[in-house]
């Protein structure tokens, strides 16, 4: 009996949310424990060996007459191209379909009418093809796909020129000088360790030098970044803060990122997310500004990373206009509206979807001054953010010959490991340093000495400080120590404020935690006498700079009574 010939389908991301969708489950691997939940374990484990790198991909189609006709005719070994914005994108094959709405449902949410992709398939790892569609109109394929179709007009002109679908398709990926393919910048897989290098070579050579803690802040910078695509920057004016953070921006890109000012005036969600302008007729535009514009722009380009500086971000009531979408990014819930410029004006898109998820591949920096003009940020911020204080020291001054300049935008590669790394949830399971065993049972303590004093921690920060020490040791901070001291810093102490009465005994107890780990807060060999952080100028403490921050907290608080972790 005669094997049937592959068979070449397409499928459509027109628009935001489908474009989200695709780099959730087809840029990216989706995570497994999702598909072990619907199908098993020995089932997921069939699946990731079809595929070529042992990973899940996967598309759906929603359940229409049409959608299920094309589906039902589908079958494993078929070639799939992936198309948007007039051109063919990705190259891959079906490794198997299956029709599952719970998973379906899981992936990819709810679609119109109470809906999901169910009709699902597998598909083998991905690869870029990137070529015009209008320079494949000489075999008759279509200039501008729709939705999930099957090619049967080119099969027989890809037959005569190529001799088979699967050559044709080999063709594509190779790129060949008679497809005339778009020239693309090379991609070469990148390291963590060398994004970072990168990157503070970038900074340095545009004069923006930090001395001897400069590499160290970068990667504090994007392993916190990593960890969770918010992350606050505070310290003395003038210290560096902003100049970081847009430097970062540009070496994005010029088009992928923007430095917002907030303005004491924002009171509502409408400075982030826009609003319908109602005085006009239906159909209503909407008054939109830089944040939701570079958020569209960041659903629309999935595999790239996006910076939004928020600047001065406390000078407002952060969580009057910052709720919404900082719930969108802890949630995934969709509250992006879902608009497109048409004519000069924004109005919503004409899509089955009128909110969209806030972008995974957006990254937003606050930065924060504290004076009597500002406003404290309250435990729900603080909690879903690393927050890292710029101080500046005499030695390093030096280093300050002028305004820094313009960087240049990164190479790809480090761009789309970044992103990649980002996505990935459980990068940090995947990429576990050595020493997590001893780091994770010191977070341990940690939790147990601050359980004492009614300062512990959630499940989200011990997330965040394992997926946080991953990225921390993939960058090059070779010490648990080191980053356990880092995450101190960055996640703990930036919560505790308030009275003397209230705060010492947390003080008292951190501080002696960070001279050897110990879980109380009694001072080495003089079990009846508390520790004192002030009073005690230990000579080489385990965890140097939290201490130091930490001294630092403790005198202003005998001096003041009240001390919290903004100077």
């Amino acid at each position: 009996m005669a094997i049937a010939s592959p068979a070449l389908y397409v499928f459509t991301a027109g628009n935001p949310d489908a474009r989200q969708h695709l780099a959730e489950t087809v840029l990216h691997p989706i995570d497994r424990p999702r598909v072990v939940k619907h199908l098993g374990e020995g089932k997921t484990a069939e699946l990731e060996g079809r595929s070529s790198d042992g990973r899940l991909y996967a598309w759906g189609a929603l359940p229409t007459e049409n959608l299920i006709r094309v589906w039902t005719g589908l079958s494993e070994g078929d070639h799939v191209l992936v198309y948007y914005e007039g051109t063919y994108h990705l190259a891959t094959r079906v490794t198997e379909k299956l029709h599952n709405a719970a998973l379906a449902e899981d992936l990819w949410s709810i679609g119109p009418a109470g809906t999901t992709w169910e009709y699902m398939y597998f598909l083998d790892a991905p690869k870029s093809v990137n070529i015009k569609s209008s320079a494949l109109s000489y075999l008759e394929m279509p200039e501008k796909p729709q939705g999930f179709m099957r090619i049967a007009s080119a099969l027989e002109p890809i037959r005569n020129a190529y001799g088979s679908v699967d050559e044709f398709v080999t063709h594509l990926v190779a790129g060949p000088d008679g497809f005339a393919p778009e020239p693309r910048p090379a991609s070469t897989p990148t390291s963590l360790a060398q994004v970072v290098d990168s990157f503070a070579e970038a900074t340095r050579g545009s004069g923006l030098d930090y001395g001897e803690q400069h590499r160290q802040l970068v990667v504090r910078l994007l392993a916190s970044l990593l960890t969770r695509p918010f992350v606050i920057l505070t310290g003395l004016s003038g210290s560096g803060k902003s100049q970081l953070a847009l430097k970062l921006g540009q070496w994005f890109g010029n088009e992928r990122y923007s430095v917002v000012a907030v303005r004491p005036d924002w009171t509502g969600p409408e400075a982030m997310l826009g609003y319908e302008d109602l005085l006009q007729p239906p159909p209503r535009p909407w008054v939109v500004g830089e944040v939701l514009k570079l958020s569209l722009r960041a659903a629309s380009d999935p595999s790239r990373p996006y910076l939004l500086l928020l600047d001065e971000m406390n000078l407002a009531h952060v969580e009057r206009y910052f709720a919404d979408f900082l719930s969108g990014m802890e949630s995934d819930e969709p509250v992006i509206p879902n608009l497109v410029e048409q004519e000069g004006s924004w109005r919503m898109a004409d899509a089955q979807e009128n909110r969209l998820r806030v972008p995974r591949n957006l990254f937003v920096v606050g930065t924060v001054n504290v004076d009597e003009t500002t406003y404290m940020f309250s435990p729900k911020v603080l909690d879903r953010a690393n927050t890292i204080e710029f101080r500046v020291r005499s030695e390093d001054l030096k280093n300050a010959g002028g305004k820094p300049e313009a960087i240049s935008e990164a190479d790809l590669g480090p761009l789309e490991s970044l992103v990649t790394a980002a996505l990935d949830t459980n990068w940090h399971l995947e990429h576990q340093p050595a020493a997590t065993p001893q780091y994770e049972a010191a977070v341990t303590r940690l939790h147990q000495t601050l359980t004492e004093v009614g300062w512990e921690f959630g499940y989200r920060t011990y997330h965040d400080m394992l997926r946080f020490a991953a990225f921390a040791s993939a960058m090059g901070i070779g010490s648990w120590q080191q980053i356990l001291d880092l995450q101190l810093l960055q996640k703990v102490l930036p919560r505790l404020n308030g009275s003397r009465r209230r705060l010492e005994p947390a003080l008292s107890r951190l501080g002696r935690f960070c001279q050897d780990l110990a879980v109380d807060d009694k001072v080495k060999d003089e079990p009846t006498k508390v520790f004192m952080p002030n009073e005690q100028d230990l000579p080489s403490p385990l965890l140097p700079q939290s201490y130091d921050k930490i001294r630092r907290m403790h005198r202003l608080l005998v001096a003041n009574q009240f001390a919290s972790f903004a100077e």
